[in-house]
């Protein structure tokens, strides 16, 4: 008799105690699980020179090069391949000057390009003339309703944070005083006088990305992804035109004369980027295989990573799935020992031993189903 009164005690002790158990180990995979994606701190920055993917632009990975390091050891930069051909102003009448009006501003600061460059809106309240088809060259490439070259399509939360505000010195025009001015801005074109100095070691002739020709409005035999391709740089040229521009030609080599509203013009950018906030995930830093850095939010496969709140309530279906699962088998091998234990056993003890554990694996399976409508179980186990 003191014997079953002491099991039975265990009993009643041991439940409670494996239950917190299932609870403590499942919060624990809510929280920090060494099983699932963890983050990795940068243990050392990208040589100039390297290749690097950073974001996306048209659902692609951008392929990078490093170009420079400051004293603080941010990164510079530069899109290997032209992303895009679109204008570096719209013309149109928010233009105080005529030859403006019809050709679009070398102004890097009130530029149109800039502004998109710069902007992470899905549709952005354009500060002067909107780059649409009848404010660019022939209709080619309007960009008016594209969301910013920062959206959260482009690059996550992490990603942006990482990207550095920059001050920016670029030569005016002789409308605006011929003096220069500077600009805050986190991602920008190269100057002439930067794409010059950095020309020698690190800079080649640019191809077009596939998904840049397959995307442009203007169509030209030339215009393919084996194939060099023009592209602008934010310096005004040195004649007296405000429309004109210098850029990079087909050759690498700088010229002026390229007026801001021609939309088949491509876009290289470039940024500076604080590598210390990012995972990378070191490769060969080779065109062919290049270092790929990630913001914390991604992936290590490259796509967005859900935010942490999101993650927690994915993983609500899991945690009732293995704590009511849990406690059924528990109680299904109690019950098994009972009946090892005796000879025989009434048929109502046969309902608490066997129908306890099989209603509550129901019940777990029946939250996990209501629960886990996104997928949450699969995810979890394929994190696994």
């Amino acid at each position: 008799m003191n014997g079953s009164i002491f099991h039975h005690t265990m009993m009643k002790n041991k439940v409670p105690i494996f239950i917190s158990f299932l609870l403590l180990t499942g919060l624990t995979m809510i929280g920090e699980n060494p099983l699932l994606p963890q983050e990795i701190k940068a243990a050392e920055r990208v040589n100039p020179g390297a290749y690097v993917e950073f974001g996306t632009y048209n659902e692609e990975p951008i392929l990078w090069r490093v170009i420079d390091q400051d004293e603080e050891g941010n990164s510079l930069l530069y899109s290997n391949k032209i992303l895009m051909l679109k204008a570096f102003d719209a013309k149109g009448d928010a233009h105080s000057d005529s030859t403006r009006q019809d050709s679009g501003s070398n102004n890097w600061k009130e530029s149109t390009l800039r502004q998109w460059l710069n902007s992470s809106e899905a549709r952005i309240n354009w500060t002067k003339n909107e780059p649409n088809y009848r404010n660019v060259y022939q209709g080619w490439n309007p960009y008016h309703e594209e969301a910013g070259f920062l959206h959260e399509s482009n690059f996550t939360k992490e990603e942006r944070k990482a990207i550095k505000s920059s001050t920016i010195t670029t030569k005016s025009h002789l409308i605006e005083g011929g003096e220069s001015y500077t600009t805050e801005d986190q991602v920008f074109l190269l100057s002439k006088e930067e794409y010059n100095n950095y020309k020698l070691n690190l800079l080649g002739e640019s191809q077009p990305t596939s998904k840049a020709v397959e995307n442009s409005s203007f169509v030209d035999s030339n215009l393919n992804p084996d194939k060099n391709w023009s592209k602008f740089l934010r310096t005004k040229d040195s004649g007296t035109n405000p429309s004109a521009l210098y850029s990079v030609g087909i050759t690498g080599n700088v010229s002026g004369g390229t007026y801001a509203y021609r939309g088949s013009i491509g876009v290289a950018p470039a940024l500076w980027l604080n590598l210390e906030t990012l995972t990378i995930k070191f490769e060969e830093g080779s065109e062919e295989s290049p270092h790929r850095i990630l913001g914390r939010d991604r992936d290590s496969d490259g796509t967005l990573r859900e935010n942490e709140e999101q993650r927690k309530k994915g993983l609500i279906a899991p945690l009732m799935m293995i704590t009511f699962t849990g406690a059924g088998v528990y109680y299904l091998i109690i019950s098994i020992q009972q009946l090892i234990s005796k000879s025989s056993i009434h048929f109502n003890n046969f309902l608490i031993l066997f129908a306890f554990p099989l209603v509550t694996v129901s019940i777990g399976i029946g939250i996990v189903i209501v629960l886990d409508q996104g997928g949450a179980i699969m995810d979890f186990f394929h994190q696994l």
